[in-house]
C-alpha cells in the first residue's frame, strides 16, 4: 500500500505504530516516528505524541517518555489531560514530586475533560444519546436526580 503512494495519513501511521508497539518492536516504532511522522509532516497531532508516550510508559522507558513530552511542549501543541496525568505519574515513580506539582500547575485539566469523565462513568443516568432509551421508573428517576445533585456538588466550575 505504501509503495503505491496510498495511505500516507496520520491515521495510517498511528495504526502502524500501534501494531508495532503491540508486537514489541520499539526500535521500529522509533524509526518510523523519526523518519516519517516527524520529518515528513508539518504538524504532528497530540494523539500521536500521546501514543508514543503511552508506549514508552508501558515499556518502562520513563526517560524517553519525558523526552517525548518535552518535544510535545516544544512543538507548541497543548497536551491532553490523560497525557498530563501519565507524565505526572512517571515523575512520581522517579521521585520528582516537585516536577509533578509544576506540571499540574502549568497544564491544568479543563472543565470539558472533567465533565466528560463523569458523563462516561454514569451514561445510563445522564441520558447520553444512543444508550438506554426506555422509560425510567420512579426509583430510577430518583437515582438520576440524586446523581445529578452529587455531581453538582463535586464539580465546581467556578
Amino acid at each position: 500500500m505504501f509503495s503505491k503512494g496510498h495511505g500516507f495519513t496520520m491515521n495510517t501511521y498511528g495504526c502502524l505504530l500501534r501494531a508495532l508497539d503491540i508486537d514489541g518492536r520499539v526500535d521500529e516504532v522509533e524509526h518510523i516516528w523519526h523518519t516519517f511522522v516527524v520529518t515528513k509532516q508539518e504538524s504532528v497531532p497530540r494523539v500521536m505524541y500521546a501514543r508514543m508516550i503511552t508506549m514508552y510508559d508501558r515499556r518502562a522507558l520513563p526517560d524517553k517518555a519525558i523526552k517525548m513530552f518535552k518535544e510535545l511542549e516544544l512543538s507548541g501543541t497543548r497536551p491532553d489531560p490523560a497525557t498530563i496525568i501519565r507524565i505526572g505519574k512517571i515523575y512520581e515513580k522517579l521521585g520528582f514530586t516537585n516536577k509533578t506539582a509544576e506540571l499540574l500547575e502549568k497544564h491544568k485539566p479543563t472543565k470539558r475533560f472533567i465533565s466528560f469523565k463523569f458523563r462516561t462513568k454514569s451514561h445510563k443516568f445522564m441520558g447520553v444519546p444512543g444508550h438506554d432509551r426506555r422509560r425510567l421508573t420512579s426509583s430510577e428517576k430518583q437515582k438520576k436526580r440524586k446523581l445529578r445533585e452529587r455531581l453538582a456538588t463535586i464539580i465546581d466550575f467556578s
